[in-house]
């Protein structure tokens, strides 16, 4: 359990910068005429950083050995990178704040999604992730779910969030000081915007069965983190404060 809410916390931590390799862009003119770009995330990714993804979710050896970890804490360290690329990142937003239907663009539960689109066939990457996600709905919402991705109908016992809270997961002064770097992958398509909260169970199980490494077994038979312990890392979230990667 400590070890899946240190993953869990890193990932919040760093939630920019972990999506940052999911952005693309394409070049479009405004009503100026004027060249701009226009920053999207992708729908679907390199199969290289979704494993980089699974990896640290699921590795049996510590985060800090893992390509994504170090790839992470490199970014930090490399201000001058990091400037070049912030504008995207505050163009992107922009689009996003205008229209209240689209949601949050960082959140954890978008890279959970990511992996879990790549493993739908195997039922325990499925239950493994589902500790993830139903750590992810109580941060979020500060609501407690017995169900991780898909929600039980008969854990419908509260009032259902269609959004994120967007004073927790997204405040725009970060996402505007935050930078990203920029993963061009041919092949993108727009970003589906995904309802994060409300997703009903289905009967559509895949068959097959198999842990990829000792800790997503572990994970998968687990069952979901305390209320108690959710309470606990909310109100550490709430009152840590963030770091400012640019200064």
């Amino acid at each position: 359990m400590e070890e899946l809410i240190k993953r869990y916390k890193y990932l919040n931590d760093n939630k920019e910068l972990v999506l940052a390799l999911c952005i693309n862009y394409e070049v479009g003119n405004n009503s100026c005429e004027k060249q701009e770009l226009k920053p999207y995330l992708c729908a679907k990714v390199s199969d290289e950083i979704v494993d980089a993804y699974e990896e640290l979710l699921f590795t049996d050896k510590d985060i800090e050995d893992t390509v994504l970890y170090k790839h992470i804490e490199e970014l930090k360290n490399n201000p001058m990178f990091l400037e070049t690329v912030q504008d995207l990142i505050k163009k992107l937003e922009e689009r996003r704040v205008k229209d209240i239907q689209l949601n949050p663009t960082f959140t954890v539960w978008k890279i959970l999604t990511y992996v879990r689109n790549n493993n739908k066939d195997n039922a325990c990457v499925l239950d493994a992730l589902d500790k993830y996600y139903n750590l992810d709905r109580y941060i979020v919402t500060g609501l407690n779910w017995k169900c991780g991705y898909e929600l039980l109908q008969y854990d419908d016992k509260e009032k259902v969030y269609n959004f994120p809270d967007l004073t927790l997961m997204f405040e725009k002064k970060v996402a505007e000081e935050y930078a990203v770097i920029l993963h061009g992958y041919r092949g993108n398509e727009f970003e589906e915007e995904d309802n994060y909260l409300v997703k009903w169970g289905s009967d559509d199980r895949p068959k097959n069965y198999y842990a990829k490494t000792n800790f997503m077994a572990k994970l998968a038979n687990m069952p979901m983190v305390s209320l108690e312990l959710k309470k606990e890392l909310y109100q550490q979230m709430q009152s840590s404060s963030k770091v400012k990667i640019l200064k």
